[in-house]
């Protein structure tokens, strides 16, 4: 379990940074959650700073709440689990071809890793890409985490979504 106490202390690198007319922003991973991420926004005009908890690129009111967060698993829509069903477990090039954001938020939800011009799929997205491919087997109408209704299969084992639950 993820604990407030067990994040104390890990290490923190900058994934993004940016700016603009009124404002500069850093955006920093921490090590051993690839979830997990720290969002310092500066204001040129009164020099203060705020900072915000990320889980999944979704803002968490603290570092509690996004501890409590990263302890339960992320959600996968059918459009990334077809995604990650079409990536390798090994490092290999990064396929341009498919949508940036959408492998942006992979990458957010720790399910691949990105570094420099290679990505592979973590042991998490491994995991979900399994649980999903059970689903479909044992013939049941929901994919597990994604609360949407299928009715066929797709390539790579990929269910269509046919409408929410």
């Amino acid at each position: 379990m993820i604990t407030v106490e067990s994040l104390t202390g890990c290490k923190m690198h900058e994934v993004m940074h940016g700016h603009g007319k009124d404002m500069f922003f850093y955006t920093y991973g921490v090590e051993g959650h690839p979830r997990l991420t720290r969002h310092d926004r500066y204001s040129r005009k009164d020099r203060s700073v705020v900072s915000t908890w990320r889980v999944d690129g979704e803002d968490r009111p603290s570092l509690e709440a996004a501890a409590v967060a990263l302890n339960t698993p992320p959600v996968f829509t059918p459009e990334e689990l077809e995604i990650m069903a079409g990536r390798p477990a090994e490092w290999d090039i990064h396929d341009r071809t498919v949508d940036f954001s959408a492998m942006y938020m992979l990458r957010r939800k720790g399910a691949i890793e990105i570094n420099d011009r290679m990505c592979r799929l973590s042991d998490l997205a491994a995991a979900a890409i399994r649980a999903h491919a059970i689903t479909i087997e044992a013939g049941t109408a929901e994919t597990a985490g994604l609360g949407a209704k299928h009715e066929s299969v797709g390539p790579q084992g990929i269910a269509k979504t046919t409408g929410d639950a």
